[in-house]
């Protein structure tokens, strides 16, 4: 059996995921809290590195690692704005979705090196819908206006949750695992929650920078 560093490194893309150290603030990397800019270009490493990341053709394995990656990155983009932003609001809701985030990509990584029955392994299906969902992420990411929201950490966290819903929903049209269709479930009525929450913060205050900068209220 690989090591555990080689399962992730294979899955991811080459990204290796790196967890929070124990008691660090939800998206924080390395226990630091990153700026918008440096959060908004390690998501995005995150999320483009489905690119080169290896599919198992094995509906369960292929749904736990990327959502896993999903979940890495939105934690960065929630937990930079949860301890950047000025609006307490929009903190609120970022600490909440980093916090969800955090919980899920720990559980996803543990079922994929531990937990993860042997048959889980097996080729049984097609990569096919999972790499579509991938694919149409990264158009997203592009489409973006500006140079592409590398800074609008916002929006592509909204990105992100509406690509997770339709990860879910594959998994439990496709998976079998029992554990990973509970989460399946239970992540289809958070990410419409989160996007429904972020959106209404948008359509009411426009550009994050502007929150960024405007007075705690």
């Amino acid at each position: 059996m690989p090591s555990t560093t080689a399962i992730l490194t294979l899955l991811f893309g080459g990204v290796v995921p790196r967890l929070m150290p124990s008691g660090a603030p939800a998206g924080a990397i390395g226990g630091t809290a990153p700026s918008l800019d440096a959060a908004a270009s390690e998501a995005l490493a995150r999320l483009r590195a489905g690119a080169i990341a290896v599919y198992a053709d094995a509906p369960d394995i292929d749904f736990a690692a990327t959502q896993a990656r999903y979940d890495i990155a939105l934690g960065i983009l929630a937990g930079a704005v949860a301890q950047a932003g000025a609006d307490r609001a929009l903190r609120r809701v970022a600490g909440a979705i980093a916090a969800a985030a955090a919980a899920r990509r720990d559980r996803l990584c543990a079922w994929l090196t531990h937990d993860a029955a042997p048959g889980a392994w097996v080729a049984s299906g097609s990569s096919v819908p999972i790499r579509f969902v991938d694919s149409e992420l990264r158009k997203d990411l592009a489409a973006l206006p500006g140079d592409g929201g590398a800074t609008d950490v916002v929006r592509i966290a909204i990105l992100v949750c509406r690509r997770m819903l339709e990860l879910a929903r594959i998994e439990l049209a496709l998976g079998c695992d029992t554990q990973l269709k509970t989460l399946a479930i239970a992540l289809v009525g958070t990410a419409s929650d989160d996007i429904a929450e972020l959106e209404a913060w948008t359509q009411q205050c426009g550009d994050v920078r502007t929150a960024m900068a405007a007075p705690v209220h």
